[in-house]
């Protein structure tokens, strides 16, 4: 990450007055704010490591506010993402068309939304709990990938590892179950093919992106940067009478938020084992907030 750059507002407007008036005013507050006076300005600036903030006016001479949008999207994306529904169906990605009913669809599709951090999904036996972590996981990865450098769009340090993690009751369920079907997932997709490597328990993709499978250990993804993480059967993550998931859960939430408070995706997801599990109290406690829970 190129430091000085993190916290700086880049400002771009034809106007004199109004360029000068909004870097004085960001000076007052203690923010660094570099001047444009047009997108073509910013553009000739502008290169993958730079970070911050962009202040664009929409109606400038030559070069548009929104023409200059697009164009900086070409610099951080190496492709843009395809929507949800498409990566879900389209034969290019994950070719489910067919395979997956409306209601997972739309539950992932809302999961998609920027806006969403978590979801806490409650499933009878046999729902397909690790489809949906298969998918859901295969999504943060393919949108990682699309980045031209993920870690400096999210502002880490050059080469930093980024992970999406599944764990479950047991390191063998993680890995023979939940990551085996993930795995499955993308050798199955013609977009990730050549694109990954897979082991025993993780799969390694280019620019520092690891999807990895633990167990029941918060210690499971250290020396990564956790940007998903999943929990599958947490109402049976026991230690003897004790669950463990709370636990987990507030492990894994520390990661995530450390380094992606704003981008960072949880799913827990169980069979309910009795009224005063984890995920059934948790569920409880969001209806009580006034949470609309489906």
């Amino acid at each position: 990450m190129n430091a000085p750059h993190a916290h700086t507002v880049h400002v771009v407007d034809d106007d004199d007055a109004v360029r000068q008036a909004l870097c004085a005013l960001l000076a007052s507050v203690g923010v660094e704010a570099r001047a444009y006076s047009s997108a073509a300005d910013f553009l000739e600036a502008a290169s993958p490591d730079m970070t911050g903030c962009i202040v664009l006016d929409v109606r400038m001479p030559g070069m548009s506010g929104l023409e200059a949008f697009r164009a900086i999207h070409e610099i951080v994306y190496e492709e843009v993402p395809v929507p949800m529904d498409e990566f879900i169906f389209a034969r290019r990605y994950l070719g489910l068309k067919g395979l997956i009913n409306p209601e997972k669809v739309d539950l992932l599709i809302q999961f998609d939304q920027p806006h969403v951090r978590k979801m806490w999904a409650a499933c009878g036996s046999g729902a397909g709990k690790s489809f949906m972590v298969s998918i859901a996981k295969a999504r943060e990865v393919y949108k990682l990938l699309c980045l031209r450098r993920p870690d400096l769009f999210y502002m880490l340090g050059p080469g930093s590892k980024i992970a999406c993690i599944n764990l479950s009751v047991s390191k063998e369920q993680a890995r023979d179950v939940i990551f085996a079907e993930f795995v499955g997932r993308i050798r199955n997709s013609p977009w990730f093919t050549g694109k990954y490597e897979a082991q025993v328990s993780r799969a390694l993709f280019p620019k520092g992106i690891a999807a990895i499978s633990g167990g029941t250990s918060a210690t499971s993804y250290y020396g990564y940067h956790t940007f998903m993480g999943s929990l599958d059967e947490a109402s049976f993550m026991l230690d003897g009478n004790r669950s463990i998931a709370e636990e987990l859960v507030e492990a894994l939430l520390k990661s995530l938020n450390t380094r992606f408070p704003r981008a960072y995706k949880l799913m827990v997801i169980s069979t309910l084992r009795s009224a005063d599990d984890f995920l059934h109290l948790q569920i409880e406690r969001l209806r009580e907030e006034g949470v609309r829970v489906q």
